[in-house]
């Protein structure tokens, strides 16, 4: 029924099984993603792995799971990205890093750079939680999972302001959203 409830425990310490549930992870071209994204299948689910690079998201799939390549700062392509898969058990919202920026003092930083940091992490992180909450509230269950970084509660050693404004915002909305989601049964 639930989420929750169909996660089963297979043999071993922190086997979980996810048989047949459905997870869509963000970022799964590579790094932290993939192996999200891998680790699921592994247990059991039905796994949609997104990203950017089609040829990087076949490469984590290796045949076990679909693949689907949407930008998600662009929240109607988003819109149209969740709709096409249907509804998710969980969300992984893994996407971020620092869009190819390195530090510099503040005052070089161009709107352009800004908001590229901010889509990647948190505007995306709201658009795929936007996208996935009205189906996880209608079955009253669901598990959004998001993925910040120390930057969310300290200043960043990346020294890219936009980086660790974007994983505050992170962590604040994710905060918000288990207040909100959490009378849903969502986590």
């Amino acid at each position: 029924r639930g989420a929750a409830r169909r996660a089963r425990r297979r043999s071993g310490p922190g086997n979980i099984a996810f048989d047949a549930m459905r997870v869509l992870g963000t970022g799964a071209e590579h790094g932290i993603g993939r192996a999200i994204a891998r680790c699921f299948a592994d247990r059991g689910a039905r796994v949609v792995a997104s990203g950017l690079h089609a040829a990087s998201l076949e490469e984590t799939a290796a045949g076990r799971m679909a693949t689907g390549v949407v930008d998600v700062g662009d929240r109607e392509a988003v819109q149209r990205f969740v709709a096409g898969i249907g509804a998710v058990d969980i969300l992984v919202n893994n996407a971020g890093g620092v869009a190819g920026q390195t530090s510099r003092p503040i005052e070089e930083v161009t709107p352009e750079a800004l908001q590229a940091i901010m889509n990647a992490n948190a505007i995306g992180c709201f658009n795929m939680s936007q996208a996935v909450a009205p189906a996880m509230k209608a079955g009253r269950s669901g598990r959004i999972v998001n993925i910040s970084s120390g930057a969310g509660l300290r200043p960043s050693l990346t020294g890219i302001q936009a980086y660790t404004m974007a994983k505050h915002a992170v962590v604040g909305l994710t905060r918000q959203l288990a207040l909100e989601l959490g009378p849903f049964g969502i986590t």
